[in-house]
């Protein structure tokens, strides 16, 4: 009897791959529905879409531009243009905007293509702002070899020409989704959880992708045929199993598990050469930026950054802070030769001015000016609070009666900030940036408050490129100053830069 239960038993194992098959075949009618030829993993894929688009839109702007050059000399009514090599630098002015501003409006997502309006009336956008953009330059460089009407003809012919290539990309898309093919990605998920729900319906919403689930396994929960409009095929012990009977390309986890079941689960799918998932969901807020880096040992760490962490721009601006530092300690020196001798002789006290401020993330330093202000000045504070002409967290008068005659000159040019060159090199400060407050500012606070201490303070920021007399309220201040977080580049530095000089020459300092 024995012998007839292991032989059952032993019979069992050995038809369960077949049963599962067959329960895959019958349960779900689209196990190897439509996918793209060339299935790719879905961050590969999209990738993988935008540089095809930016290389189709360069091909576009290229053809248009000999085309348009073409028309342009064989009008009969029009004069001779100059050759064309004369003209190449204005192809490369051309091939730099278009890219980069249907990049910046989404066109390079695939997710767009999904919807002909969105999709046209972003190409129109980019196109009437990358005309624009194009003539005022070509007015400004005064570039009057360059004929207007073969400008205005190349904006027609790549106007027509773009159209026509988006309905083409739309239509390849839509005919690779709407074929068969059995190269597609086959997803195996593993947990019934509503982490899997979502990673189906973003599967749904994305085709494109090239991945399709084509079933769920369930951890504890009830062996129900259907889930998400797909087959349960079994519990995690089944796992094996489904991979030897089926066609799988990667295995999604979708639910907490003991570690053990995940090292087991990643041995797996390594011996069969299958690809293993892990589902993370992270909750994130606006504007913050996804990143996954290995720490090693098999350690993985997901962030969400709402900060400025790219390597590379970040160590240029290092560099420019430390060049700058550099130059503005020389002038620093060469200006303290001439401002502390007026400083002593119109107050008494020392010419430089120490402050504790709060840095990033609520570091200490001390920051140092050239005193503007009666020796007193801090002691008279507290009997001017009510004259405070700011709104908020940050205190300062119209007319400070603690200001002396030569720190009015001072700030009007801001060279009461010269000193700060000194805590630029020190890495205290850098070049642009929000400007640092005072910790009984920070003390009142609210938690939203201290994102504007979340990067390095700065010489100059938003407030200080605007005059800081503009603007009077400190949720506005606080507003300026996240939005230059959030959309922060080196040429946005540059912007800010170039803002304060301006801001300068009008004496627009308090």
């Amino acid at each position: 009897m024995a012998a007839t239960r292991t032989a059952r038993s032993r019979s069992a194992r050995e038809q369960r791959p077949q049963r599962l098959l067959r329960a895959v075949e019958a349960g779900s009618a689209r196990a190897a529905a439509a996918v793209p030829k060339f299935g790719v993993g879905p961050k590969r894929q999209e990738l993988l879409f935008a540089q095809s688009v930016l290389l189709a839109d360069l091909g576009v702007l290229v053809a248009s531009f000999f085309l348009a050059y073409v028309l342009r000399t064989q009008a009969w009514w029009s004069s001779e243009l100059l050759p064309l090599r004369e003209f190449v630098w204005v192809l490369g002015l051309i091939i730099v905007l278009w890219p980069m501003l249907a990049r910046s409006v989404g066109l390079t997502d695939s997710h767009t293509y999904l919807w002909p309006r969105r999709m046209f009336l972003l190409t129109a956008r980019v196109h009437v702002i990358g005309g624009l953009a194009l003539l005022s330059t070509l007015y400004m460089l005064r570039a009057v070899e360059v004929s207007r009407l073969f400008m205005q003809t190349f904006l027609v012919v790549s106007g027509v020409a773009f159209v026509g290539e988006r309905a083409l990309i739309r239509r390849l898309m839509v005919r690779s989704t709407a074929g068969r093919s059995p190269y597609g990605r086959r997803t195996l998920v593993v947990g019934t959880t509503a982490a899997a729900a979502q990673f189906q319906r973003l599967l749904i919403m994305r085709p494109h992708w090239g991945s399709e689930i084509a079933g769920f396994l369930t951890i504890d929960g009830p062996l129900d045929q259907i889930f998400c409009d797909k087959p349960i095929l079994g519990r995690l012990r089944d796992l094996e199993a489904l991979l030897d009977a089926m066609i799988v390309d990667d295995v999604v986890l979708a639910a907490p598990l003991e570690e053990a079941e995940v090292n087991q689960m990643v041995q797996t799918c390594a011996d069969r050469g299958l690809t293993f998932h892990t589902l993370v969901h992270v909750p994130a807020p606006p504007q913050a930026r996804p990143y996954a880096e290995s720490l090693g040992n098999g350690m993985y760490l997901m962030s969400l950054e709402r900060t400025p962490q790219s390597v590379v721009p970040l160590l240029v601006k290092r560099v420019v802070d430390v060049i700058g530092g550099l130059i503005g300690v020389l002038l620093f020196g060469v200006a303290y030769l001439i401002v502390a001798p007026l400083i002593k002789l119109t107050s008494p006290g020392t010419a430089l001015f120490k402050h504790t401020r709060v840095g990033q993330n609520g570091r200490l330093f001390v920051l140092y000016k050239f005193r503007t202000m009666r020796a007193d000045a801090e002691a008279q504070k507290a009997a001017l609070a009510a004259a405070n002409t700011m709104r908020g967290h940050v205190f300062k008068l119209r007319q400070d009666p603690r200001i002396t005659g030569v720190g009015r000159v001072l700030r009007r040019f801001y060279l009461d900030e010269l000193p700060q060159f000194w805590n630029v090199l020190k890495g205290d400060m850098s070049l642009v940036g929000p400007r640092p407050p005072l910790p009984e500012e920070v003390a009142a606070y609210a938690p939203y408050h201290r994102r504007r201490l979340s990067v390095r303070p700065g010489i100059t920021g938003p407030w200080q490129a605007r005059g800081n007399g503009v603007v009077a309220d400190f949720e506005d201040i606080v507003r300026m100053e996240c939005d230059y977080i959030d959309q922060w580049s080196l040429w946005l530095d540059v912007v800010m830069m170039l803002r304060t000089f301006s801001t300068v020459a009008r004496m627009a300092g308090q």
